[in-house]
């Protein structure tokens, strides 16, 4: 039985505080647009979804990736894709069969296109770890997970299309009715994927069978799932969420997660490894440094780094404990534009999820007991 800390009770209950304001992750069955029968005052804005937070088949937030300590490999932790955090809006039942699937191609290009899975595996496949996070993902918080992708480039795709050069925005909509769009430059990028295998298998139906986006540094509201159709537009396009008022660059923040200890936690040795994760957008992480002090002192922490700036890195720091007492322990993570996280007294999750993501340092207190 997964024992249930406060830190995790703290969070759940967190989560539930936040979540009509954490739908536009987009990592979850897609936000469908409201029911035309929902009330809404004439020129409001459409009221924000309550989500639900699921893993695998188990309701409630997800619980934290597991971290490999340093010296147990090369690389960073692989979420499971059980595991990997998903927001649900809406309740999908009629998944996309990849043998009858195609993608569509069209708007602003020369040759259309309807692409099978097969047509698509026969473009140059390309293997990546990727990190994805939810622009809604609170302080401290686990809507972020970690993995292995293959796909195909989207470059390689718009260049059978041929895109005509009155296009300047490419956008995606889902079987469920999501829609975003991103600019012509982040779509011939090399990093930027249609991806339809995840962990060496093919892509879980709650990740996006049989094709999804991933778009280097953005959050997850950018990556759709479930994409039937890419068009080439000669207008900007704003997405559901983002005319709602969400990010429209939707720019991964510097930002990190405390793992170890958890909040409220009880520390009786004399040298104990706070550990954690941190992420940016592809710009990188600079360093990661910890205060056991509130805040008056830092310490530089060590890093196992993910093979690009993409994937997360994992930190440690051993600790040698002070006498009994309490403490703070604060991580802060600076990425190498020089961004680093504002310090303040957010100790947990509440309530720092803002529109364009959130990077506020994290503050776990603990007890000190020898």
């Amino acid at each position: 039985m997964t024992h249930l800390t406060r830190r995790r009770a703290l969070r759940l209950a967190a989560l539930s505080t936040i979540a009509a304001a954490a739908a536009a992750c987009g990592l979850g069955p897609s936000a469908a647009a409201p029911s035309p029968a929902t009330p809404q005052a004439a020129g409001a804005p459409a009221p924000l979804p309550r989500p639900t937070t699921t893993t695998g088949a188990e309701a409630g937030a997800p619980p934290p990736p597991t971290i490999k300590a340093l010296g147990q490999g090369p690389t960073v932790s692989i979420t499971p894709n059980s595991d990997f955090y998903t927001v649900a809006i809406t309740t999908r039942s009629n998944w996309l069969k990849a043998e009858t699937w195609k993608l569509t191609v069209s708007g602003k290009v020369d040759h259309p296109l309807s692409l099978t899975l097969d047509d698509l595996k026969k473009l140059p496949i390309v293997e990546q770890m990727r990190t994805l996070e939810c622009i809604s993902n609170p302080v401290g918080g686990n809507l972020i997970s970690n993995a292995m992708w293959k796909g195909v480039r989207l470059a390689d795709v718009l260049q059978q299309a041929g895109v005509q050069s009155t296009a300047v925005e490419i956008k995606f909509t889902s079987a469920d009715g999501y829609s975003t769009a991103i600019p012509l430059a982040l779509a011939d990028h090399p990093d930027s994927l249609l991806v339809f295998e995840m962990n060496g298998v093919p892509l879980p139906d709650d990740h996006g069978a049989p094709l999804r986006a991933l778009f280097p540094g953005r959050y997850g509201m950018k990556q759709p799932k479930w994409i039937v159709t890419i068009e080439a537009i000669a207008q900007p396009y704003l997405g559901h969420w983002e005319r709602q008022g969400w990010s429209n660059d939707a720019i991964v923040k510097v930002n990190s997660q405390v793992r170890t200890p958890d909040d409220g936690e009880v520390i009786t040795v004399a040298s104990y490894p706070v550990s954690g994760t941190v992420f940016s957008s592809d710009v990188g992480v600079a360093r990661l440094e910890v205060s056991t002090d509130g805040g008056k002192t830092w310490q530089e922490a060590g890093l196992v780094r993910g093979p690009t700036p993409l994937a997360w890195s994992e930190w440690r720091y051993d600790w040698l404990t002070p006498p009994s007492g309490s403490a703070a322990v604060i991580a802060r993570a600076t990425d190498n534009d020089g961004n680093q996280q504002p310090v303040g007294t957010t100790r947990l999750l509440l309530p720092d999820a803002g529109l364009d993501g959130v990077w506020a340092a994290q503050r776990v207190a603990v007890t000190i007991k020898k």
